[in-house]
């Protein structure tokens, strides 16, 4: 698996009120506290961890979007699952590995799928050269994504495009009338 090159920041803003969003389990689960501003404190952990249980709940096993490592599931599950898609048998791994050189790749790219398909509508050479060069890499740290480009604009007549993609991206001056937005709830975007 290649290192990560480069480096990616993101915000997550929320409220809680009269809650505890990130218990300290060395603190009898007394919510974190900033000494010094008396405002509360998230850990990464603790972020990862709703961003995984938000995918997990809205995507629940979809295609692309399980999750390897998960709390209460043995990793040998995981691993059989990985097997059985790549079509080797889990219990003669070693040996499947000295037939197949790239077997250990086929796996890890059974457990880092793309995150998300993405159609791009009305798309200018830019687009295509800046966001091509985004989703290039894959794996951990990575966009994780997959995107087709489409010159037409998007509009009832060209949304079933979308097909088989979760999400679409439209030019920033293109209007998104309601009938292609229906298009694409029907093709499940």
């Amino acid at each position: 698996m290649e290192s990560i090159k480069n480096r990616y920041e993101f915000v997550i803003l929320f409220d809680v009120e009269n809650g505890n969003p990130n218990g300290d389990p060395d603190a009898g689960n007394m919510p974190r506290i900033d000494p010094e501003t008396g405002y509360g404190l998230v850990t990464d952990v603790c972020l990862k961890r709703k961003i995984r249980n938000y995918v997990e709940t809205v995507k629940e096993d979809s295609k692309g979007y399980r999750i390897y490592v998960k709390d209460g599931v043995p990793l040998n599950r995981s691993d059989r699952e990985a097997c059985d898609w790549v079509g080797v048998n889990a219990d003669k791994l070693k040996e499947e590995k000295k037939r197949d050189a790239t077997l250990d790749e086929k796996l890890r790219d059974r457990r880092v799928v793309p995150l998300l398909r993405i159609a791009f509508f009305g798309t200018k050479e830019y687009d295509r050269l800046f966001f091509s060069e985004l989703a290039k890499d894959r794996g951990e740290g990575t966009y994780n994504c997959e995107i087709r480009y489409f010159s037409v604009r998007l509009t009832p007549e060209t949304a079933n495009l979308a097909d088989g993609f979760d999400a679409v991206c439209i030019f920033v001056n293109d209007s998104c009338p309601r009938s292609a937005v229906e298009t694409l709830k029907t093709c499940g975007v």
